[in-house]
């Protein structure tokens, strides 16, 4: 069972609360903004993206290990998604809670899809739209929603080359779903805000791409 929301939180630019079987993640968007305290939005060519994560469970033996996963899964996955280009010298900073983990979830791929529907409710440029889906207990792919291309991968199983192939194909079927659940829930107005069409990926984002907020919810 999954549920979304977003523009949960109204002093962000962008957010999302996501829940999934007994996993519970929130995560916000602020930005694009220039900050003379960070050399990274000095860059006069592109733009840059900063993710930090926080485990609500601060007692977790392995907290900060899985904090610094999270953070490199998204901020690798976002790099390549967000379009750069369009905000030099500024800096989109993406906050990720993981409130709950009762381990039937995979974190990152939750936290990494939150990510995402919080950068769609921030109206942020992205050139790929990244869908975060399980392939068995230890394996998770991102594909861009368009093209299907594979744009990030992390497996704990030794996987022969048939195995990646199968993998691939049932990260494809399960994207696909999950593009139509988001869909679903937008168009229904369960998923707050967001709305998503086929044309996102012509010119910038924003009501011409295809992420726009509906009417006012009743």
């Amino acid at each position: 069972m999954s549920s979304f929301d977003v523009s949960c939180f109204p002093q962000c630019d962008g957010s999302c609360r996501y829940i999934e079987e007994g996993t519970f993640v929130l995560a916000s968007v602020t930005g694009p903004l220039h900050s003379s305290e960070k050399s990274a939005s000095q860059d006069p060519l592109q733009g840059v993206v900063e993710v930090r994560c926080q485990l609500a469970d601060r007692s977790a033996s392995d907290r900060v290990l899985v904090e610094r996963r999270i953070e490199e899964y998204v901020s690798q996955t976002l790099s390549v998604a967000v379009d750069l280009a369009k905000f030099p010298r500024q800096v989109v900073t993406v906050a990720v809670s993981v409130v709950f983990d009762d381990g039937r979830s995979n974190a990152r791929r939750v936290a990494m899809n939150a990510c995402v529907l919080a950068l769609l409710d921030a109206l942020v440029p992205l050139k790929a739209l990244p869908l975060t889906v399980d392939c068995g207990d230890e394996t998770i792919v991102t594909l861009d929603a368009a093209t299907k291309d594979v744009l990030a991968f992390e497996s704990n199983d030794v996987l022969f080359l048939e195995d990646l192939d199968d993998c691939f194909a049932t990260a494809n079927t399960k994207a696909t779903a999950l593009l139509d659940f988001f869909r679903s829930a937008a168009d229904s107005h369960h998923g707050g805000t967001v709305a998503i069409s086929d044309d996102w990926r012509q010119g910038p984002v924003g009501p011409e791409a295809g992420f726009a907020p509906p009417a006012a919810l009743p």
